[in-house]
């Protein structure tokens, strides 16, 4: 399925740019040859379609190329987590069934003292190292054909095990099929048109502002093409089935709405998955291929893509401006891979494709080397966590920096503060901030906050769901509570999992009635918003109060000295639980219990304030920048 789709670009945009690590650059067609030849070797190892095959790299050409050639042979992927230790490198390998582990070097001392437990296991494949089960990666890869494996590989079948931060016990294999990542990504698509203010009005001239830059960079040939002379004026309109959204140039800039125009303009209808049929679409008419329009000809017979007479002149038009030599769409990609986001947006690159994915290839993150990729490559949009966008935007380089080609900003993986966004908005002069709340089990967005506008920031808001995912705020007993109260989060959706895999009793307990239960507590306003505010189990009871941790470390993050905090319960004999600061100083900073004491008063109710506070020089942080509490809790609950 995946793979079907590089090598879909690869015949039609070969020698585009298509993926960037460090100093390797690939295009569309020697990244569709690797992923053919481990697709090959894999074969010749025994893998078939349904085999688990682990593995073990960091963002990086080998782990996308390796995820690809496994399900170019309809095989599942597991992507492990690089900072595994032996133990549960042990327990995921067994747990999925996985016959086959390729992984780079650097794990190898892990892998090989897990591997006498891995009864499973009939191939290790080590990039730089032969080992006793297997050959070296790079070598073993490059002896295999780069021919098309030609297995099809149905929507239904799963394409990936995604194994969960295990926070309640060893992590959970969350059962994906590509159909899950499709409708994901198809919900994502309609949520983006929904945020457009309808035809002919405008919501706030700053956040259609940037709305529109955001979509022109997107669709940059059909926006030159809508601003030539013959066509300025006249709009675009993009029937998608569930939304219609509609382009149109005037005096030089891209105005863009949701509705249809009344007068005359050009059409193109799209049915079925948005994301698939318009990069398919895309791919037609950037093709140099001499018979690339009997596709669109076919796409038309299928009735997935439909446009009027007078759209032909239009399409031509864009055409001869792909093939007049067109600028990649470019996108810096931060959060480990192996994460559900992460993942999951390296799917989306997949599918939508035609632009170059550009990865952090060191081992931590460095702000300077996303700066030194913004300088060089000019992408359009940045995909980081919220810790890898503090620590950004407090890089001062990045300031020297002309900005005013990024069109949108993702964040995922954890909240992002709403001093954040200001930040963000205010040093990318052009950008959306795209706020995208999810679980791996969702697969994994469920919601979508779009900020446009430093006026209309709100703290801790994630909108108001995708379209496509109910969402029900409740209590203990799985009652709706009313407006402001807040209850948990649940979800029901097309995009819910298959299930924990070999896990049914798990499964029963997240999924009830057919409700994907998320463990968030939130609350809803009266405009229908939803507000996170904290974990169900680390709400902080202190008398008759209940606290909420995300709240005060939100205050506490304030302070000038804090480089991170993270706020927990600790036992009291009077109020039961009482709350406790564990900090992180910034480098060189100096600080005191009794000055970020002092430093509340005033700031929240006292029953929030903390009673004590601790120092850490590092606090433990998971691959994609969250604190983990439960660890925090063992080292400074005492």
């Amino acid at each position: 399925m995946f793979g079907a789709r590089v090598a879909l670009f690869a015949r039609h945009i070969p020698d585009d740019l298509c993926l960037l690590s460090g100093e390797e650059r690939l295009t569309w067609s020697m990244l569709n040859a690797r992923a053919n030849r481990v697709a090959n070797g894999l074969r010749s190892l025994g893998v078939r379609r349904g085999t688990k095959v682990a593995f073990l790299f960091r963002n990086s050409p080998e782990f996308i190329e390796t995820n690809l050639g496994i399900q170019k042979l309809g095989a599942v992927s597991v992507p492990l987590n690089y900072r595994f230790v032996a133990g549960e490198i042990e327990y995921i390998v067994n747990n999925s069934d996985s016959e086959v582990i390729l992984l780079d070097r650097e794990f190898l001392p892990e892998v090989q003292r897990a591997l006498p437990n891995l009864k499973g296991v009939r191939h290790v494949v080590c990039q730089g190292e032969s080992v006793n089960r297997g050959p070296e990666y790079a070598a073993w890869r490059d002896s295999h054909s780069p021919r098309e494996p030609r297995v099809k590989v149905p929507e239904s079948d799963v394409a990936a095990l995604l194994y969960t931060g295990g926070t309640t016990g060893m992590p959970k294999g969350v059962v994906l099929t590509y159909s899950h990542f499709l409708k994901d990504m198809d919900m994502a698509t309609r949520a983006l048109d929904a945020f457009l203010p309808p035809w002919g009005k405008s919501r706030s001239g700053e956040f259609d502002r940037r709305l529109a830059f955001g979509l022109s960079t997107r669709l940059a040939e059909m926006v030159k093409a809508l601003q030539k002379p013959e066509f300025q004026g006249t709009p675009l309109v993009i029937d998608q089935a569930h939304s219609v959204i509609s382009l149109v140039a005037r005096e030089g800039r891209l105005h863009a709405y949701r509705g249809e125009p009344p007068g005359p303009h050009f059409r193109m209808s799209v049915r079925g998955n948005v994301p698939i049929e318009m990069g398919k679409l895309l791919a037609y008419i950037w093709s140099k291929r001499p018979f690339a329009r009997l596709h669109v000809i076919a796409m038309a017979l299928r009735k997935k893509v439909r446009v009027t007479r007078n759209t032909i002149p239009f399409l031509k038009a864009v055409r001869a401006i792909s093939e007049g030599g067109r600028t990649e769409h470019k996108t810096i990609l931060g959060p480990p891979l192996f994460h559900g986001g992460g993942y999951s947006f390296m799917c989306t690159w997949i599918i939508a494709g035609g632009g170059a994915l550009l990865l952090l290839s060191k081992s931590r993150f460095d702000p300077q080397e996303v700066v030194d990729i913004l300088r060089r490559e000019k992408p359009a949009i940045i995909f980081l966590v919220p810790t890898m966008w503090k620590r950004l935007l407090q890089h001062p380089p990045l300031r020297e920096l002309d900005l005013s080609g990024i069109a949108t900003c993702v964040s995922g993986a954890a909240l992002l503060p709403g001093d954040i966004k200001k930040q963000m908005l205010q040093v990318f002069p052009n950008a959306i901030v795209a706020d995208v709340m999810g679980q791996t089990e969702m697969s994994p967005a469920v919601s979508m906050n779009i900020d446009a506008d430093i006026q209309m920031v709100q703290e801790r808001c994630i909108g108001p769901g995708l379209p496509g995912v109910e969402i029900r705020i409740v209590d203990e007993q799985g009652r709706d509570v009313p407006s402001g109260q807040p209850g948990e989060l649940i979800y029901k959706a097309e995009t819910i999992m298959a299930g924990y895999y070999k896990d049914e009793e798990k499964t029963k307990k997240a999924i009830r009635d057919g409700w994907f239960h998320s463990g968030d507590l939130a609350r809803r306003d009266e405009e229908g918003l939803i507000y996170v505010l904290e974990r169900t189990g680390e709400c902080i009871n202190s008398g008759a109060e209940k606290i909420y941790p995300l709240e005060v470390e939100e205050l506490l993050a304030k302070h000038p000295a804090v480089e991170e905090v993270c706020v927990i319960g600790v036992p009291d004999p009077e109020w039961g639980e009482a709350v406790r600061a564990v900090i992180q100083p910034k480098p060189g900073a100096t600080v005191t219990e009794q000055e970020i004491l002092e430093w509340c008063k005033g700031k929240m109710a006292g029953y929030k304030k903390p009673k004590s506070v601790r120092f850490a020089e590092q606090l433990p942080i998971t691959p994609v920048g969250k604190v983990q509490r439960a660890k925090v809790k063992e080292m400074f609950r005492q």
